[in-house]
């Protein structure tokens, strides 16, 4: 399949002929961008980004084997927030430090929100201008576009979940 042909696809049931691999839609009262990421005329993965908020600059991604050899050799350092299943599962990259990290993630529905989308994505983010999930699926998706209203409802559900935090710098990195 081509980036073309996975965007028409995934552009399809909406009635948008997307250009530029690209289309935006209204999802959940917000607007969200629908992205085929791809380099020399190979897919390398989708992307949907959910504008209206903003947040701090936090990626959280699966934890793995290097994340937890960079923590024991403490050359990496994450954020727990308390909680055995997240903890384990999901690794925290933020300049934030770990009780600013509790605030924005430490409610229980932001905690399973992230879990639920980890069971379809393999990257969450959010940033300045709202949130974002990628995944290297995005052929999968283009050909069940049934699965991407409820790839978008999951990532509304944690946009709603996640508590308004006042004093923390949003979208920074340092």
């Amino acid at each position: 399949m081509t980036p073309d042909e996975c965007i028409e696809l995934l552009g399809c049931p909406y009635g948008i002929t997307p250009t530029d691999y690209s289309f935006v839609l209204e999802s959940a009262g917000r607007k969200a961008r629908i992205t085929v990421e791809s380099n020399s005329g190979t897919i390398h993965g989708l992307r949907v980004t959910l504008y209206g908020r903003s947040f701090p600059q936090i990626e959280l991604t699966r934890e793995g084997g290097f994340e937890r050899l960079g923590k024991q050799l403490r050359i990496a350092r994450e954020a727990q927030l308390g909680e055995a299943i997240f903890d384990a599962k999901i690794y925290v990259d933020t300049t934030l430090t770990e009780p600013q990290v509790r605030q924005v993630l430490g409610a229980e529905p932001t905690r399973r929100a992230v879990l639920e989308l980890f069971r379809h994505v393999d990257k969450v983010e959010l940033q300045s201008t709202g949130a974002l999930v990628s995944t290297m699926n995005a052929e999968e998706i283009a050909n069940d576009p049934a699965r991407l209203p409820p790839l978008l409802q999951h990532l509304a559900t944690l946009v709603d979940s996640i508590p308004e935090v006042s004093g923390l710098a949003v979208g920074q990195r340092e």
